[in-house]
């Protein structure tokens, strides 16, 4: 989910903490704040599906050409200029230039669509991912820095469940189009403890996946950190996340022969289920702690498009899923005509994600409207956005009609 949940609570009641537990048994082996933010990026101023990108090995040579030479938008020097150059999380990215924040989650999201492009500076993140992972139970923090970058605080993480999921959707898909299969072999225990801790032990009997573990008690910091509040609410978002997560890292599993492939696959089947819940016959809530349609841009209006971002099946049958994704794109049409053109009020940034839905739609014009958007407030791409912009590439979008 891409705005901190602290900011959404008080839009649905709080849930009694329940115990959690997995709907399966162990598998075999291993156990925003935006609205703000304002910043200066070099350029012009995800958990993803796996058809997005090519399955020709990456080459370890960076490139440097602008993503469109008509545009004049150079996204990879965008991309570079996040990249945190020192200190003990070298390597990792900032959410924007001059943000100070290292945000796992929207690191996750944004490299995915830059893996052929950066493989190497890739793999680097994901040693530091890994290594910043807290043994004990397998969740990670975020982390701020006080205009030090050798001087790290670390911070609540916005969820366990989507930070996970991006990540192993991340590390499944360097693998894929890298075809480093070696990388993710040394590192598949820590991934399937990932996957597990914060996928299948929060998984509730109604297949979605809470948003915190109830164990989760990260370090605060009065200036630096956002509060933090234990929750055992299941977002409908961060699940759609969570499904494309587990069936990205079931396919690396099943192209490595391993037995565990069948049940990360069951539990995506059990996520959907949960998602498809959440509908009324036409639209989704945004959570099951609340029934009722959210009427706002976030996180109601957005949620609708989420299915078919990360091609969440909503029915046995392809007909009746397409028929839900045409309904959350209409929804997102007629509750936000202006979202491809206009930053809505209530947004720090353009959404690139729809743009991304649209492209997958065939929907070019607005596609190409919110990819101009970006541009024209180029002080708004920040990592994720970037990554959305570099998928809407990947689709075979220009940036000029």
């Amino acid at each position: 989910m891409f705005v901190l949940k602290s900011g959404f609570k008080s839009k649905v009641p709080n849930m009694e903490a329940k115990f959690i537990y997995p709907l399966h048994a162990l598998p075999s082996k291993g156990l925003a704040l935006l609205t703000a933010l304002t910043l200066t990026v070099a350029g012009c101023g995800g958990g993803g599906d796996s058809s997005e990108s090519t399955a020709s090995t990456a080459s370890s040579t960076p490139t440097n050409q602008p993503a469109n030479a008509n545009s004049g938008f150079d996204i990879l020097a965008n991309l570079d200029a996040l990249r945190i150059t020192t200190g003990p999380f070298a390597g990792a990215y900032q959410v924007g230039v001059g943000s100070n924040w290292l945000n796992w989650y929207f690191a996750n999201i944004g490299l995915f669509a830059f893996i052929k492009d950066r493989p190497n500076e890739v793999r680097t993140y994901m040693d530091l991912y890994i290594r910043n992972v807290n043994p004990a139970n397998h969740t990670i923090n975020d982390i701020k820095f006080g205009g030090d970058l050798n001087s790290p605080i670390q911070c609540p993480a916005d969820s366990n469940d989507s930070y996970a999921s991006t990540f192993l959707s991340l590390a499944s898909e360097y693998m894929r189009v890298t075809g480093d299969v070696e990388w993710f072999r040394r590192n598949l225990p820590t991934l399937k403890s990932i996957a597990y801790a914060n996928l299948a032990v929060p998984q509730k009997p109604n297949g979605l996946i809470s948003v915190f573990r109830q164990d989760y008690t990260p370090p605060t910091h009065p200036t630096y950190c956002a509060s933090f509040t234990p929750s055992s609410i299941a977002y409908t978002e961060d699940n759609t996340e969570n499904y494309r997560g587990l069936v990205d890292f079931s396919n690396a599993l099943k192209a490595l022969g391993d037995a565990d492939s069948g049940y990360y696959n069951q539990l995506a089947s059990s996520v959907a289920a949960g998602i498809q819940g959440r509908s009324n016959g036409s639209t989704l809530s945004v959570a099951d702690a609340d029934n009722t349609i959210n009427p706002d841009f976030y996180p109601g209006t957005v949620t609708q498009v989420f299915p078919q971002l990360y091609e969440v099946p909503l029915s046995a049958d392809t007909a009746t899923t397409q028929t839900g994704y045409d309904n959350g794109y209409a929804y997102l049409n007629a509750h936000a005509p202006t979202w491809s053109t206009q930053i809505d009020p209530g947004a720090g940034y353009p959404w690139m994600l729809l743009g991304y839905v649209a492209a997958k739609r065939g929907d070019t014009a607005r596609a190409q409207q919110q990819m101009s958007l970006l541009r024209a407030n180029s002080g708004k791409a920040i990592i994720n956005e970037l990554g959305f912009y570099k998928r809407i590439l990947n689709a075979g979008v220009s940036e000029i009609s």
